[in-house]
């Protein structure tokens, strides 16, 4: 295995942790909102969950591809997370 690709995949996988607490977090705090803002924060949650799924299902499909595959893999694996990050700065509270 490379170098570069186990570093990579340690990162992304201290990644999920992260965003998986931050997540947990975030749906404590959300308890006490109410009406359309809960709503909001109701879907938010979900499409980032949904996202976390995938990216953790992605990381998992990139630890078993063959070094010479996973230079594509990756790309797509970078794009997830790019989709994470921007639902994430757009979830309710945040500035």
């Amino acid at each position: 295995m490379l170098p570069e690709r186990k570093a990579y995949e340690s990162n992304l996988e201290a990644q999920l942790a992260k965003w998986k607490a931050e997540l947990a977090v975030m749906r404590v705090q959300a308890k006490d909102l109410e009406g359309g803002t809960k709503l909001q924060s109701d879907q938010v949650f979900e499409a980032i969950q949904h996202k976390h799924d995938q990216a953790t299902h992605r990381l998992n499909y990139l630890k078993e591809v063959r070094d010479d595959a996973w230079e594509s893999v990756k790309v797509h694996t970078e794009s997830t997370w790019a989709e994470i990050k921007a639902l994430s700065r757009g979830r309710p509270g945040q500035a």
